[in-house]
């Protein structure tokens, strides 16, 4: 609600206040919101090692949202093999971004040998869930015929998808 400022003014440092309430008691969607705010810099000043704390609260409980964010600050701070562990916790849970950014570091090579059909896989498994990143990476997939034989026609229907 502070978050946001859904029905009140938006207040950081309330939200935050909110949060803690909920996050003792084990809510891990609050321990994730603690972890943004820190991660942020938003009520309180900026922490990565805090954000790191409490996404782990979170990601423990499984909760995809905390996974990602956790893998991604493990990717800040160029730990490839934890950044891929937990973006590939939160991918394997339907987790659309999450499921992208798996299909760009393959698509990359980040932490993982290049392997443009594992990136296609992943891409369309975001896109499944209608990512319109993954959406438009398989469209240039195809027009550039990247681990794929070259399809203008196909490609085009892609960077439909996308732009729809």
């Amino acid at each position: 609600m502070y978050d946001d400022g859904d029905g009140v003014p938006q207040n950081y440092s309330s939200a935050m206040v909110w949060y803690v309430k909920a996050a003792r008691q084990g809510n891990a969607s609050a321990q994730n919101n603690i972890g943004v705010l820190y991660r942020d810099g938003k009520g309180v000043p900026r922490s990565d090692s805090s954000a790191r704390e409490w996404f782990v609260r979170a990601a423990d409980q499984e909760l995809a949202d905390a996974q990602f964010n956790l893998g991604m600050i493990y990717r800040r701070d160029n730990d490839r093999p934890k950044a891929m562990e937990w973006v590939m916790k939160a991918a394997s849970q339907g987790h659309a971004v999450a499921q992208f950014t798996i299909g760009a570091m393959y698509y990359d090579g980040y932490s993982v040998p290049r392997d443009l059909s594992r990136a296609m896989e992943w891409y369309l498994r975001a896109s499944d869930h209608g990512h319109a990143i993954a959406q438009f990476s398989i469209g240039v997939m195809y027009d550039d015929g990247e681990g794929i034989v070259q399809d203008y026609y196909t490609a085009a229907n892609w960077y439909s998808k996308a732009a729809d």
